[in-house]
């Protein structure tokens, strides 16, 4: 296959024959025409040549920026988690901060064990307190404690949950239940301490006031005599009973003291007429007249 320097050595060549005659005009022109088609081809091709180079080019412009952004967004990535651990551990800091910070306000408050009205307020906001140390008073107004002593005879009928009867200085009576029984007596008294509790009332309760407890009683006997009718003697505690209009003395057994009345156990019958007053005057055998009171 010719080239193109080959077809224009050619042309020259019959140019020269064309001149001497030697070749017709029509052999020239088609050499010419030859010549011209392949310098047509030859440019166009030069064209396109340099439309791939511009291609090339553009392309080797575009992997390049392509690069270029690759390597930002791998970058931009990079920075961005290098940002979230930053952001990750400062939302770490202020977390321990937080828990930190509610423990301390949980440390710093101060939860009653009931519900009150608080009296009095010995701290206050910034004082340092030691372990122990009383920072409020707080008065529970749910209910009132009575508190009485109760003697050993009569300890057993105070049980924790029993229900009693507590007048205030008013004469108002409020019902109540044992709330506390002491396991030890105190020895300095010989007695128990016990509590009632009753439903705190401001009308009818306040701290410090004197109250009185009804207690019912578990009696041994239904005999119930005033003091007045015991005596005591040699052989213990009597009474003087009439009996055929004489003075008869008898022994008894007494058992537990309410107000100004005593309970007999043993000694006196229904139906005795016992004397009530003056027993320290009467001898035994003395002749007497009942009078019915």
């Amino acid at each position: 296959m010719k080239t193109l320097e080959q077809d224009k050595t050619d042309l020259q060549r019959k140019e020269v024959l064309f001149s001497n005659g030697a070749i017709s005009k029509a052999d020239i022109d088609g050499v010419r025409t030859k010549v011209d088609r392949a310098q047509l081809s030859l440019k166009s091709e030069q064209t396109e040549l340099e439309a791939l180079k511009q291609q090339k080019k553009r392309l080797q412009e575009q992997k390049q920026l392509t690069l270029r952004q690759r390597e930002k967004a791998i970058q931009a990535d990079k920075d961005n988690a290098d940002r979230l651990a930053s952001i990750t551990t400062e939302v770490a800091t202020a977390q321990n901060g937080i828990v930190k910070a509610n423990k301390e306000i949980q440390d710093s408050r101060l939860i009653a064990p009931f519900d009150g009205i608080i009296t009095d307020v010995s701290s206050h906001p910034g004082d340092v307190v030691s372990q122990g140390s009383s920072v409020a008073t707080i008065v529970d107004l749910s209910g009132v404690k009575v508190s009485i002593e109760v003697e050993s005879a009569l300890i057993q009928q105070f049980t924790k949950g029993k229900s009693m009867t507590v007048i205030n200085e008013g004469g108002e009576k409020t019902a109540g239940s044992v709330t506390y029984v002491s396991p030890l007596i105190d020895a300095k008294n010989g007695k128990y301490k016990v509590e009632i509790t009753v439903p705190h009332s401001p009308e009818k309760w306040q701290g410090g006031m004197i109250a009185s407890v009804q207690m019912p009683r578990k009696l041994a006997t239904s005999t119930i005599l005033p003091l007045e009718c015991i005596g005591v003697g040699e052989k213990g505690r009597y009474v003087l009973v009439v009996e055929n209009g004489m003075i008869k003395k008898r022994t008894v057994e007494i058992g537990q003291i309410i107000d100004d009345k005593i309970e007999v156990l043993s000694g006196v019958h229904p139906g005795d007429s016992v004397v009530t007053s003056g027993i320290s005057f009467l001898l035994e055998g003395e002749k007497v007249t009942p009078k019915e009171g």
